[in-house]
Order: structure tokens, then sequence, then C-alpha cells
């Protein structure tokens, strides 16, 4: 009898799993969407089977976002070959949350788009 309730137990538990790894992972990407917010900027999918957390994690650690933002107004730059946008919050505004000091682009965006390398790092590439 002791045995029959901990194989039971042990179904119950596999059958869960899935539910609750989906439910840990949701609960992670919508962690990872607010730092990306409180980092003053945000990745768009536009294509179907794009990975938003992998990009999302590598702009995290790009340590040189704030010199791709405008002064007054967001800046939008494609990712990859257009399967995704990266909007970054204004200068002024990312100045206004905190006191980090931030050399913006002025008004003057620049032709680029982003991608990432092998060790999954921000690069720039200037578009022709």
């Amino acid at each position: 009898m002791y045995y029959v309730s901990r194989i039971a137990l042990f179904c119950a538990l596999l059958t869960s799993l899935p539910f609750n790894l989906l439910k840990a992972q949701a609960s992670s990407d919508s962690d990872l969407s607010q730092l990306c917010s409180k980092a003053g900027f945000s990745v768009q999918s536009k294509a179907e089977k794009f990975d938003l957390y992998r990009y999302e994690k590598a702009f995290l650690s790009f340590d040189r976002i704030d010199s791709f933002r405008l002064e007054e107004k967001q800046a939008t730059y494609s990712i990859e070959n257009g399967e995704a946008i990266i909007i970054l919050a204004s200068a002024a505004e990312m100045r206004a949350r905190s006191a980090k000091k931030i050399q913006s682009l002025g008004s003057n965006q620049l032709p680029i788009r982003f991608v990432l390398n092998s060790h999954n790092q921000v690069k720039e590439q200037p578009l022709n």
C-alpha cells in the first residue's frame, strides 16, 4: 500500500511538472520585460519565431546602449534582418528617471541595425 501511494504521488508530480515550468517561465519573462522597461528600452518582435528573451538579455548587458538614444524622442532601430525592433527611451526621459549622465546623439539617428555575435553580445552594423 505504501508503494502504491508513492507511485501515485510521483505520477501526479510528473503530470503537473510541464504546467509549473511554463508558469515559472512566464513570470521570469515578465520580470525580464520589467527590467528592460527600467533600462529604458523594449524589444518588439516582427517575426513569429524571434527569440525575444535572448535579445532582451543581451541588451540588458549592452553597456553602450545610452549612446544610441536621441535627446528628446524615442529612437527605433532594426534588429538582425528586420525580424524585430528595439525602441529606446529618449535621453531626457532617462535623465529624469535617474541621476545617470547620458550622452545622447542629439537629434540625429544613426543608420544602423543591431545584431548578436556568436557570444550573444550586441553589436551595431552600419546600414549602407
